[in-house]
């Protein structure tokens, strides 16, 4: 027991006895005063009693430190509190970043090229997905069909994205502005925020293309990151179900374990991307996906497979997630092994 701890002892059996303070030189008067009045027991008589009152003071001592001390994190021994997905995520990433002063919003370290290339996340409410590569090419949305794409600058803080004329987000401005200019390009003040996540205020008049206002909050979602984490633990306890039969597959796929992403059409057809650091998703394998209750077929450039198919919806997270359905394949062959490798595949938008 440390002095912090006996001095805390000491405060409880004070407050156990009422606040009652008793000096060395009390003691000495109330025993003359005993003396003067009565005959002092013999020592046979006073032993039980003064072991009894020992042992009581013990006992009281033990009882007032064992809750006193027990207080102390430090001086007890810390009780494993459960932290759910959602826990350690709040935990990870700054609250209402949106929200922030432009000083706090704005605050950081200026990005380079190699710190954004990667495959970001729009934080919630939005969920908007974007890919950057070393080289400052970007692509936001689905590879195949993306809803924007060209190259991009970045220099002290200031990321200019150029847009391909045939690029949704160039329509997107020259529609605003009423021009079918070509070079179309748009402006964002950058820092990367304490949390991880990529800061960007619009500069300029043009009106944003993705679905935020001026401000932008992405965070990555490579394996390891805080969302990706949040992704896989909240698979991990969603409820599983066999997928019903008229299931629809359609959507852009992110695993959340490998970074991989697989996209799906509405008649099933499929692309699975795979990734290289610092580079866009390169087609890696391509075939069809035939689902049915519970199971599903598909085809791929080494032969076919097939499998249960469960789905999932995995809840999100106000503030920094939102919800997304997922779908889980298990193969019972080793046709077709890097669709069914994965352990969730999270549809990020059909």
């Amino acid at each position: 027991m440390n002095e912090l701890d006996e001095r805390r002892v000491i405060e409880a059996l004070q407050a156990l006895t009422g606040g009652l303070t008793v000096t060395e030189q009390d003691i000495i008067d109330a025993d003359g005063r005993f003396r003067d009045r009565l005959e002092p027991p013999s020592p046979r008589r006073r032993l039980p009693f003064l072991v009894a009152a020992a042992a009581a003071l013990v006992l009281l001592v033990g009882y007032v430190a064992f809750h006193v001390i027990g207080r102390d994190g430090n001086a007890a021994p810390p009780v494993n509190q459960p932290h759910s997905p959602a826990d350690v995520l709040r935990t990870a990433l700054q609250a209402d970043a949106y929200t922030l002063p432009a000083a706090q919003f704005e605050a950081g370290e200026p990005p380079t090229s190699r710190d954004v290339a990667g495959f970001w996340l729009l934080r919630a409410p939005y969920g908007f997905s974007i890919f950057v590569d070393g080289d400052g090419r970007w692509m936001a949305g689905s590879p195949s069909r993306p809803d924007g794409y060209g190259t991009s600058t970045l220099a002290d803080g200031r990321w200019k994205l150029r847009m391909n004329a045939r690029s949704g987000w160039a329509r997107c401005i020259a529609d605003a502005h009423a021009t079918g200019t070509t070079g179309i390009s748009q402006s964002r003040n950058v820092a990367l925020a304490r949390d991880g996540s990529l800061r960007a205020q619009l500069a300029g008049t043009m009106p944003p293309c993705t679905p935020a206002e001026n401000r932008e909050v992405w965070d990555r979602v490579d394996p390891g990151s805080p969302i990706a984490d949040y992704l896989l633990a909240t698979a991990k306890q969603a409820e599983w179900q066999a997928a019903p039969e008229d299931v629809g597959l359609k959507g852009f796929y992110v695993s959340p374990k490998t970074g991989h992403f697989l996209e799906v059409d509405k008649a099933g057809r499929y692309r699975y991307y795979d990734t290289r650091a610092g580079a866009l998703p390169v087609t890696a394998d391509r075939g069809k996906l035939e689902p049915a209750t519970g199971t599903v077929t598909g085809s791929c450039a080494g032969g076919h497979f097939s499998g249960n198919l469960e789905t999932a919806r995995i809840r999100g997270v106000e503030g920094y997630v939102v919800p997304y359905d997922a779908i889980r394949i298990t193969s019972t062959g080793d046709g077709c092994a890097p669709i069914a490798a994965h352990d969730v595949w999270v549809n990020l938008y059909s």
